[in-house]
């Protein structure tokens, strides 16, 4: 009972963060955001929305915020896509965990053990 209380609560405050945040963009970020970026940036862009397509839910949360991580680095564009990707991805991770997606559920557990998720 405990552990169902601690994941629906992890569920809320994600998706209040994704509502908070602002995501109502489409997904259908350009990759040419990231033609020009450094090698490293657009090596991880495109590791993050593999992953993403993939539902390789850690893996993309954890790719995504690396690029977040270099925004002093990068244009406003690539920055600003990489946050919508992320957000909808925490979105639709949510949603498919609240629908008995054990795949997205197992992605909750490691991202809250991680603390990749904030």
């Amino acid at each position: 009972m405990f552990s169902t209380w601690r994941f629906l609560s992890v569920a809320i405050i994600l998706a209040l963060w994704v509502g908070l945040t602002g995501c109502g963009k489409s997904n259908s970020q350009p990759s040419s955001t990231f033609d020009s970026a450094n090698p490293e940036i657009k090596d991880t862009w495109l590791k993050a929305v593999a992953a993403d397509k993939a539902n390789d839910y850690v893996t993309a949360v954890a790719a995504y915020k690396q690029v977040m991580a270099r925004q002093a680095d990068i244009p406003e564009a690539q920055y600003l896509a990489a946050k919508d990707a992320f957000g909808l991805l925490n979105q639709r991770l949510v949603n498919n965990s609240l629908k008995g997606d054990a795949d997205a559920k197992q992605a909750l557990d490691t991202l809250k053990k991680t603390d990749l998720h904030r």
